[in-house]
């Protein structure tokens, strides 16, 4: 769990992902749970069409818990259908919602699912073996077996990075100063 545990904090520091993390937060802070009118509510009312009539909402991650902000990006990413119908239903608009526009275009954005999406399909090799670590039963063989599909799915992400699209750096959405300089 040691190793695990620095992995994904070392990870959690590069730009590109931290910039994913701060974005998430502003998300979040729009969309957490326990506000019962505004965005909330209009948001669990399309997450509940789109998952079968069960209210389901972002996770709020944990600071203490190293994998926390990629499994809440993971749920955030299952939630997208549902996210850019929120932004784009009229009771939303009609909301008073800090920075609304921005929220709109970055959730309506396809270049940012695109980064979540192979950011996840990257590390979703370690997030299966850091649950194979937090289990009490032996699973030496899992392990290699997930490190060996992490060693491919770092490769294949390695590919796309040196890819012009692939350049979080680069993005208008990064490049806001109202995301580079959200802290929450």
């Amino acid at each position: 769990e040691y190793v695990m545990s620095n992995f994904f904090k070392d990870v959690s520091k590069l730009n590109p992902v931290k910039n994913l993390i701060i974005f998430y937060r502003k998300i979040y802070s729009v969309f957490r749970n326990g506000l019962t009118k505004g965005p909330y509510a209009i948001f669990m009312e399309h997450a509940k069409l789109e998952n079968f009539g069960r209210p389901i909402g972002l996770i709020r991650p944990a600071e203490t818990r190293f994998a926390g902000f990629f499994l809440a990006l993971h749920r955030m990413l299952r939630l997208k259908t549902a996210l850019q119908q929120t932004v784009l239903s009229q009771p939303f608009q009609d909301a008073n919602v800090t920075d609304k526009e921005w929220i709109i275009h970055a959730i309506s954005h396809p270049e940012m699912w695109f980064k979540v999406y192979h950011l996840l399909k990257a590390l979703f090799p370690m997030l299966q073996l850091l649950r194979v670590a937090d289990s009490k039963e032996p699973g030496m063989d899992k392990a290699y077996f997930y490190i060996r599909h992490a060693d491919k799915a770092l490769m294949k992400s390695e590919e796309l990075k040196n890819k012009k699209t692939f350049n979080m750096n680069e993005s208008l959405l990064f490049q806001d100063n109202k995301v580079a300089n959200y802290s929450s």
